[in-house]
């Protein structure tokens, strides 16, 4: 019924003129056989233009029903159904535009897709190393329960911690999607922020009997701090995973940025990786020796980090540190007026 319907509307101009065309003829062969004239030959070419007009009209309508089931036929499945094809030079343009609107739709939509699927694996991959301090405490929990003394708060509290940065990390890269919303920019004492990051990773330096040198020094800038936190997590905790012996996390302003250097004393970065190490999901042969030595590693941590520090308009730069090692450097633009955009980078 919605197809005749749609038939009868789009027909309404032509059999307007039909209606108009057949009126004329008619009343012409009436005047004639009124005043005595034959008329038999406006009334059959009357007829003859009506017959005519109703084949067309149902030739017409049979096109125009099959085209509409077509379209109806689309709409339940919009991306993959084969479109109507076109008839003339405007159902072409028409045709055309449809099929690139759908290309589009369909790489955006595989887009979010691979998007979702990236999510999730970042998501599990968290939470698989939440296992780790979760077994810790299990562990804990049962030397207590065999030996009846209770279990020292202190390690309870290290696993604790080492379970909330995990999660901080899972849902780092959910939050990144809404970035702006979750940001809010202030003045920020950046050594104070490094001293609660590197209290955050106790856990990490205890197990791993590394040392950590935190020389004075300070610096402040307008950032946000609990992405400005994220990003110094990151990098403190990949230190601590790969460094031999030390740590060393210094503060510094120079001009109108601010500057936190982040320095290991591992085996570096292999020449292969250096320009993957900010790539998602990128683990590397040190970080796969590492997950081997008991220590996971995610492969999402730098990555989002870069995005956050990219999105607040900082700048994160890792290398190999003289003398052997790693140098993992946040350039901070001491104000800022915005959430994103490059700032210049310093001489």
């Amino acid at each position: 019924m919605n197809t005749l319907l749609r038939i009868v509307s789009d027909s309404v101009p032509l059999l307007c003129l039909i209606v108009f065309q057949a009126v004329i003829g008619l009343g012409v062969a009436a005047i004639d056989i009124r005043n005595g004239n034959a008329g038999s030959s406006a009334f059959y070419a009357s007829c003859v233009q009506v017959a005519a007009a109703l084949i067309y009209l149902g030739i017409r309508a049979t096109l125009r029903a099959r085209e509409w089931k077509d379209i109806e036929r689309g709409l339940g499945d919009s991306l993959n159904a084969d479109l109507p094809r076109p008839r003339g030079e405007t159902s072409r343009e028409w045709y055309c535009f449809v099929s690139a609107q759908r290309k589009e739709a369909a790489r955006l939509l595989a887009e979010r897709d691979a998007a979702a699927a990236e999510d999730m694996e970042a998501f599990i991959a968290a939470i698989h190393a939440m296992k780790t301090p979760a077994t810790a405490i299990a562990l804990i929990a049962e030397k207590a329960e065999h030996s009846g003394e209770p279990p020292r708060p202190i390690d309870l509290k290290l696993e604790a911690e080492e379970l909330d940065r995990l999660l901080e990390l899972a849902l780092g890269r959910i939050r990144l999607a809404d970035f702006e919303r979750d940001t809010s920019i202030e003045e920020i004492d950046l050594r104070t922020l490094a001293a609660m990051s590197i209290r955050r990773a106790r856990r990490l330096f205890i197990v791993r009997g590394i040392s950590m040198d935190f020389p004075d020094g300070g610096a402040t800038a307008e950032t946000d701090r609990k992405w400005m936190a994220f990003i110094l997590d990151q990098l403190i905790v990949n230190a601590a995973k790969y460094a031999s012996a030390a740590v060393r996390v210094t503060v510094r302003q120079i001009g109108s940025t601010a500057e936190i250097a982040v320095k290991d004393d591992g085996p570096g970065i292999p020449e292969e990786d250096r320009d993957r190490i900010f790539t998602k999901s990128f683990v590397g042969s040190i970080g796969r020796a590492a997950d081997d030595a008991g220590i996971r590693s995610s492969g999402y941590g730098l990555y989002l980090a870069l995005r956050a520090a990219e999105k607040l308009g900082a700048r994160i730069s890792i290398s190999c540190a003289e003398g052997g090692g790693t140098i993992a450097i946040v350039t901070v633009p001491a104000k800022r007026s915005r959430f994103e955009g490059d700032f210049d980078d310093r001489s």
